[in-house]
């Protein structure tokens, strides 16, 4: 919410359209910035180019699982500073002693145009960006956290890492072209700063449109406190609302949330082969609604 600001004037200064990626390569960029609002899953690269124009790039992610902050991905003002290729990964605490620490050769994930189970060797050449984060709630330092490319792209949309931020092939490549387009592995000349946030109520005026996330670190806040705002700040007086029908709504999405984030977290603590997350089950850690407004 409190990164709108700067947001909305991004979003009206944006450049429509696509580039090749020869032509990108080519571009001089006088910024880029990005922004990531961990319950709405979504990592935003806003590029400036030496024109002026603005380019705008969407990334949908998977975030922390935030049983406790140890899993959670931290939110607060950071740096992505290098990138590499053929980054790999070893087994966590969580599995049997003989395997801990050993590098994760295999992968049991899903086929997406299936849906079956199917075991894949890990790609030689996985991509992760990394971050310095320091955290608006205690002023940590936090340098483990990264954004990196999994074979669990089911999980994508929801949280299920211990922390990192999760990426799909097919995007990681993307982000990977766009950010920092000149440095091809290794670290930037200039870092990228970035913001992690935690929005749970976004309003789009053009549609009237407002989207609600599930609070999925059962953070201190209050549903109607956060729409109320962003609506003041659109300009709306919220003193002629329907404040009841309003609660309703918000009780509506709390139920939702609650049964999804269940589901969800449940899920992933079944079997590899066990775990498959549908699309549907995921637009359910959301809740839109539409104002309506009589003269």
């Amino acid at each position: 919410m409190y990164q709108k600001t700067l947001l909305f004037f991004l979003l009206y200064s944006l450049w429509g359209g696509g580039m090749p990626r020869t032509v990108l390569a080519q571009r001089l960029i006088l910024q880029q910035q990005a922004f990531l609002n961990i319950p709405a899953y979504n990592l935003s690269l806003y590029t400036q180019y030496a024109d002026q124009q603005w380019e705008h790039l969407s990334i949908p992610v998977g975030v922390g699982k935030g049983s406790t902050r140890k899993y959670q991905t931290p939110t607060g003002e950071g740096e992505l500073y290098a990138k590499a290729t053929g980054v790999t990964f070893q087994y966590g605490s969580q599995n049997p002693a003989e395997l801990v620490g050993k590098t994760i050769t295999h992968s049991n994930t899903f086929d997406k145009k299936t849906l079956q189970p199917v075991r894949i060797k890990m790609p030689d050449d996985m991509k992760s960006i990394f971050m310095k984060v320091t955290s608006d709630l205690d002023a940590q330092f936090y340098t483990q956290y990264v954004l990196h490319e999994t074979t669990d792209w089911f999980t994508i949309g929801t949280p299920a890492s211990k922390g990192c931020v999760r990426i799909d092939r097919d995007d990681m490549i993307r982000l990977y072209q766009a950010i920092a387009p000149a440095v091809g592995e290794g670290q930037f000349s200039e870092a990228i700063p970035i913001r992690l946030y935690y929005d749970v109520a976004e309003y789009y005026p053009e549609q009237k449109m407002v989207v609600l996330h599930a609070n999925i670190y059962n953070r201190q806040l209050d549903y109607v406190h956060e729409i109320l705002h962003d609506l003041k700040e659109s300009g709306i007086d919220t003193t002629l609302m329907n404040m009841p029908a309003l609660v309703t709504i918000v009780k509506q999405a709390e139920q939702q949330f609650a049964h999804a984030h269940d589901t969800i977290r449940n899920r992933l603590k079944k079997a590899p082969f066990e775990r498959f997350i549908r699309d549907d089950e995921k637009q359910l850690l959301h809740f839109t609604f539409f104002l309506k407004f009589s003269y």
